[in-house]
């Protein structure tokens, strides 16, 4: 489940293969406290559970994405995560 939205997510490698793809949407493990390059290499972040989310591919857009455009007019995800037009 999305830690934002509540929705139904899969994550590639994590997931429960026996629940079907297709009841969720595409999700992603997100770092509360953003990567970069002075504390990439920083276990206490990069690996540290309480600074991980599993949340939705919308949710993870609007965190990261939410002031400024994330993908040029005319176009948009689907719930998979693909790029389509509007």
């Amino acid at each position: 489940m999305c830690a934002r939205c509540g929705c139904p997510v899969y994550v590639k490698g994590i997931s429960d293969e026996n629940i079907p793809k297709e009841n969720r949407i595409k999700g992603i493990v997100h770092h509360k406290q953003y990567l970069n390059n002075d504390n990439i290499y920083d276990e206490n972040i990069t690996l540290n559970e309480s600074n991980l989310e599993g949340i939705c591919i919308d949710c993870h857009n609007q965190e990261h994405f939410k002031k400024q455009m994330a993908i040029r007019n005319g176009l948009t995800f689907d719930s998979k995560g693909n790029l389509i037009k509007k």
